[in-house]
């Protein structure tokens, strides 16, 4: 349901920060009308009863957990990854800022569909300060981007 109500959010053209409480309050409520309305769909559609039977099991069980969330719950989880988000570039600049710098950063599998490319690569191809930034250090952080002495 959060990522969802995050989509909506950003379709929508608004910032993250405006997942307040009441936003969540209306998207649940958006969720819950959009589940009534596919349940109507699948009791009144031509579907064989078995299949029926198990899509109204899964709409019962949507139901359930966007039943078991409440909108301030949603707000503060949202809060708290953003925090989250802020302490990590925060270590991460402090971190970079205190290290000695190293002669090259090697290999953006992820990023490049298990081909390695070299930093010194993209400079070459006209991408300038490839080394700072946010993303390349989360992902020497979490470990997806080699360094190689």
């Amino acid at each position: 349901m959060i990522a969802e109500g995050l989509y909506w959010l950003l379709d929508d053209g608004r910032d993250i920060t405006a997942s307040d409480v009441g936003y969540w309050r209306a998207a649940l409520e958006r969720r819950r009308c959009f589940l009534i309305e596919v349940r109507h769909r699948v009791l009144h559609g031509r579907i064989p009863a078995g299949k029926r039977r198990r899509m109204l099991a899964a709409l019962d069980a949507a139901e359930r957990a966007r039943g078991a969330l409440r909108a301030d719950d949603c707000a503060a989880y949202v809060r708290a990854w953003r925090r989250d988000l802020e302490r990590w570039a925060e270590r991460l600049e402090r971190r970079s800022a205190g290290a000695a710098p190293r002669p090259a950063i090697v290999g953006v599998e992820a990023a490049t569909g298990g081909r390695r490319r070299t930093f010194r690569r993209a400079r070459a191809l006209g991408h300038r300060n490839v080394r700072h930034r946010p993303a390349v250090r989360l992902a020497q952080a979490a470990g997806t981007l080699s360094r190689k002495p």
